[in-house]
C-alpha cells in the first residue's frame, strides 16, 4: 500500500482521498487577475476617451508608484471611430497631463491604485522608449489584447499608449498588483 504524505509538512497528514479512492485535488483555472481582484482587491482598470484632433497623440500613461508591489498589465480593450493603430511603449522621464485614476474592479474593496495615470486628451510624454505592442483597430470596431500579466512594471516603471489617427478613441487597460 502506497501512502502520499503532505509534501508541505504543514500538518504531518497524508493527502486527502475521496470515498471512491481518488486523490482530492484542486486547481486555480481562472486568470490571475480574477484571484487578485477577489482575494486582495488589487485589480484595476484605467480608461481614456477623447477626440484626438491629430495623429501620434498620447492616449494613456500609467506609472507604478508602489514601493512593495509590481504592477502587471493584464489586458487592453480599445476602439476608435476611424481606423487607428495604438502603440504601447515603455516610458521614462516625466509625463504631465490630466489625472486619470484607476478604478478598483472589486467594488467591495477600498484599495486605491498605487499608480500615476494620465489620460483623456491631456497627456504630454516625457521620453518614449521601446515599443511593446502595436494594436490595430478598424473604423468603428473594437478589439482586445490579452497580455496575461506579461507587461510588468516595477516601482517607478511606466508605459504610454499613443494613437496614430485623427479619431475619437476609447482605450481601457486592466492590471493588478502583486
Amino acid at each position: 500500500m502506497t501512502i502520499i504524505n503532505d509534501g508541505s509538512n504543514k500538518n504531518g497528514t497524508a493527502a486527502a482521498v475521496s470515498k471512491d479512492q481518488r486523490l482530492d485535488v484542486s486547481s486555480k483555472a481562472n486568470k490571475r487577475i480574477f484571484y487578485v481582484s477577489r482575494d486582495d482587491g488589487r485589480a484595476f482598470v484605467w480608461t481614456s476617451t477623447f477626440a484626438t484632433g491629430g495623429s501620434d497623440v498620447e492616449v494613456l500613461y500609467i506609472k507604478n508608484d508602489s514601493t512593495s508591489r509590481d504592477l502587471y498589465i493584464d489586458s487592453a480593450h480599445y476602439s476608435a471611430t476611424a481606423a487607428c493603430v495604438f502603440t504601447v511603449q515603455k516610458h521614462t522621464g516625466t509625463a504631465s497631463g490630466t489625472t486619470n485614476t484607476g478604478v478598483n474592479l472589486n467594488s467591495k474593496s477600498s484599495n486605491d491604485a498605487e499608480a500615476t495615470s494620465l489620460g483623456n486628451g491631456a497627456v504630454t510624454a516625457g521620453t518614449i522608449g521601446d515599443t511593446l505592442a502595436f494594436l490595430s483597430v478598424g473604423a468603428a470596431a473594437a478589439e482586445n489584447r490579452n497580455w496575461n500579466g506579461e507587461i510588468i512594471l516595477g516601482q517607478g516603471d511606466s508605459i504610454i499608449i499613443t494613437a496614430s489617427a485623427n479619431t475619437t478613441i476609447f482605450f481601457s487597460a486592466t492590471g493588478f498588483y502583486e
